[in-house]
């Protein structure tokens, strides 16, 4: 059994939620992308756009891709 220590732990998850928060994941970049150029409505293409620009700008500023993200509940278990 390998012993880690909790500021490691820590410091990991405090990366993930930052990143899960303020980066896209390139699939879903992709995604979003494609969705755009095969949107048909106005109405849906300036949305998609918008959506994309909000990605941009929340990675470059480092501000929340949504400010209803939800909050992360780690449990986690010391033993002997």
């Amino acid at each position: 059994m390998r012993t880690i220590h909790v500021d490691e732990i820590t410091k990991n998850i405090k990366e993930m939620c930052i990143e899960a928060n303020h980066v896209l994941s390139k699939d879903m970049d992709y995604a979003l992308k494609c969705a755009w150029k095969n949107e048909k409505s106005e109405l849906g293409k300036q949305i998609l756009g918008q959506l994309q620009e909000n990605m941009e700008i929340a990675a470059k500023e480092m501000i929340p891709i949504c400010q209803d993200t939800g909050l992360a509940v780690v449990f986690l278990a010391h033993w002997p």
